[in-house]
């Protein structure tokens, strides 16, 4: 091998081996059934840190309609705190969703009962951000809200300063009409065998 072949496939494989090196935010399946928790992960498998203007931001989620336009469903108020949200070389943050609608100004938020948290998110819980392997706290019924979002394809963006990370779109499907009685026992127990 010359060395003009060498340098060539030297430089080949670097570009290469950046190229793969990105922001990725991603859903841990690639359909869900209706009301399943959707898992979103966003790794930063750069070797540099990455942030964001507000710890208090969380992904947005849309609809994509039958012509490729994305129909907001989840757009969370977005926290003003006085730090940026970090995330360092190798870490992931992530996030649960519960299907649940919410844009502002057309869903209301759950009214505050005693003992809970006013900071908390809406339809969405965070994990923590620091952790290598965060583990996604589970949502209560507090943090539903809007109705679900049904069947369709959807996709979720998260906006870094000066970068936007998309996920690939993921679908969610299943029932119209949730069974009840012994139906829904029999119904929850082959979704938890599958």
């Amino acid at each position: 091998m010359t060395r003009y072949a060498a340098f060539s496939l030297f430089l080949a494989l670097s570009i290469g081996g950046t190229a793969r090196a990105a922001v990725m935010l991603t859903t841990d399946r690639a359909t869900y059934d209706r009301s399943q928790p959707v898992i979103l992960t966003l790794k930063n498998a750069t070797q540099a840190e990455v942030m964001w203007g507000s710890i208090g931001r969380y992904p947005t989620i849309a609809r994509l309609s039958q012509d490729g336009r994305e129909e907001p469903v989840l757009m969370l108020p977005q926290a003003m705190d006085n730090a940026l949200g970090l995330l360092g070389p190798g870490d992931e943050a992530l996030w649960r969703w519960d299907q649940k609608r919410y844009i502002p100004g057309v869903d209301d938020l759950p009214p505050v009962r005693p003992g809970d948290d006013p900071d908390e998110p809406v339809g969405i819980d965070v994990g923590d951000v620091q952790a290598k392997k965060p583990e996604p706290r589970p949502a209560g019924p507090v943090n539903s809200v809007g109705p679900w979002v049904g069947a369709g394809r959807y996709i979720a963006q998260f906006d870094l300063i000066g970068q936007t990370v998309k996920s690939r779109p993921f679908g969610i499907g299943g029932l119209a009409v949730e069974p009840r009685g012994k139906a829904a026992v029999t119904w929850a127990q082959m979704k938890t065998a599958r």
